[in-house]
């Protein structure tokens, strides 16, 4: 099975997982979804990528997302991704047997540390966590989420490679 995938400037190659998907092009009415689903042996992976230092990007284009970070919308629209995509995967039957990672890989080399961990907090408090509950049937739906670059991503994983398209 070939997993191979081309996102936001980047060529993502998830041939060492269990199975791949690129989720974002199924679609299913009003609901949303991340970039990719990626089963490894530990865990799934729900990954949404956005990269505003693509070689494609103008400088209004980085200007209007930088906007959009700082928007008060902009957590609920990446949370929103995440949740809808394990609503969407439930609705097809789909069975979780792994904690969910949630991983948002951002590139935006004009975003600080600070607005960083500022937005990870944010986004984190959109996903669905309480789904972990005892009354929800006390699995780990969500482990955990992670906000990374592309090189953290890399070290995150290095099951998969991640390469700039030229």
């Amino acid at each position: 099975m070939v997993s191979v995938f081309e996102e936001s400037g980047y060529i993502f190659d998830f041939n060492n997982s269990v199975s791949a998907c690129k989720a974002d092009d199924q679609a299913y009415n009003d609901l949303t979804a991340v970039d990719f689903v990626i089963e490894t042996a530990e865990d799934f992976l729900f990954i949404e990528v956005k990269n505003a230092d693509n070689e494609k990007a103008t400088e209004k284009s980085r200007k209007a997302f930088f906007e959009d970070l700082h928007k008060p919308t902009f957590p609920y629209q990446v949370g929103g991704k995440f949740k809808d995509t394990l609503l969407r995967r439930w609705a097809c039957e789909e069975v979780f047997e792994k904690p969910i990672r949630c991983v948002f890989v951002l590139e935006y080399k004009s975003f600080t540390k600070t607005e960083r961990g500022m937005l990870k907090e944010k986004i984190h408090n959109r996903i669905p966590f309480s789904l972990n509950k005892a009354e929800f049937g006390g699995k780990k739906h969500f482990g955990k989420f992670e906000l990374l670059t592309v090189n953290e991503f890399c070290d995150a994983f290095p099951d998969f490679q991640v390469n700039s398209i030229q």
